[in-house]
């Protein structure tokens, strides 16, 4: 199949040097070839047209540039440093320069413009948002009330949220748990992560006594189930992705939280454990990532904490009492 080269018919009409036939014709032709061609998302599609009109539009007032072939680097820049100013999230920026880039490859491929002006532009790097958690005294208390519950329903679920918070597992490994990953002294609990990498959790008293509770009531309510998973339905099947949504939703969905989801309560371990001292390295690997880079993220301690480590670390605090006590 021969490859197609940028359709010249997108430029039929691209005659005027009106502001007006900037934006219909130039920007119409390329925005029916990520339609027809690229088989963008009418989403994105209007998102890349919109940044464009604003960018010819600075272009005009700023520069009186009319047509796409008077466009320079400098101008590009100042236009970078506009949106810039205007304290938009990075992710807009990064959209925005993406649109402009391909609308001037999109040119020069198609020979309209001889030199293209967007090739040093840089997207900004992405803010990495913070994760959200879900306070300690909320699951303390929610692991609390479902401790005390004795039908099987409440006791899986209190199974659940209490492997999510007290291990950090991901939605997947809990999904993929079965019987003989609990080890038999019940000393560690064996998961398997991204990519097949195992890796060996320690189960702390309270969670191995539960653990062992939770699967003598499993084999005592479904004797006849064939299913070596960890964790069952009310009907004693495997659990799949939107049974565990559904729980972790329907204990933590609220106003505080919005839409909750597994992944939370993974980031309130995390969380938690810097904020009591644990060590980063030992929480990469309890969490099972490869790398610090991943972990790195749950290092935002509150200004509280960090006001109480500087004061009971640092060493203006022994240089003061000396000093008191000369």
């Amino acid at each position: 199949m021969m490859k197609t080269k940028y359709s010249r018919v997108f430029f039929v009409r691209l005659t005027s040097s009106s502001i007006d036939d900037f934006m219909i014709k130039w920007l119409d032709g390329f925005i029916r070839y990520l339609s027809e061609q690229k088989r963008y998302s009418e989403h994105t599609r209007n998102a890349y047209q919109l940044d464009l009109t604003e960018l010819s539009n600075f272009l005009n007032e700023q520069y009186e540039v009319d047509n796409p072939g008077q466009v320079t680097q400098d101008q590009l820049r100042d236009w970078q440093m506009h949106l810039k100013e205007k304290n938009l999230q990075s992710s807009s920026i990064s959209r925005k320069i993406s649109a402009a880039r391909s609308f001037f490859s999109f040119l020069e491929k198609n020979e309209q413009i001889k030199i293209n002006p967007s090739i040093h532009l840089m997207a900004p790097r992405k803010e990495s948002p913070l994760p959200h958690t879900i306070s300690k005294n909320r699951l303390i208390d929610t692991l609390r009330n479902l401790s005390v519950q004795t039908g099987f329903p409440e006791q899986r679920d209190y199974i659940c949220v209490l492997l999510l918070y007290a291990c950090g597992l991901r939605r997947a490994e809990l999904i993929k748990l079965e019987l003989k990953d609990v080890d038999s002294n019940t000393s560690f609990l064996r998961v398997l992560g991204k990519g097949s990498k195992e890796r060996l959790i320690p189960l702390e008293e309270k969670l191995a006594k539960a653990l062992l509770r939770y699967i003598k009531l499993r084999t005592d309510t479904f004797f006849n189930s064939m299913s070596q998973r960890l964790i069952l339905t009310d009907k004693g099947r495997p659990v799949y992705d939107k049974f565990v949504y559904r729980l972790v939703r329907k204990y933590f969905n609220d106003g505080q939280h919005g839409k909750a989801h597994p992944h939370l309560i993974r980031h309130s371990f995390a969380t938690h454990l810097l904020e009591n001292g644990a060590k980063i390295e030992y929480v990469r690997k309890l969490l099972g990532h490869g790398s610090l880079a991943a972990t790195q993220v749950y290092t935002h301690l509150n200004l509280t904490q960090m006001q109480r480590i500087y004061a009971d670390t640092h060493p203006r605090k022994d240089l003061l009492t000396k000093k008191n006590k000369e």
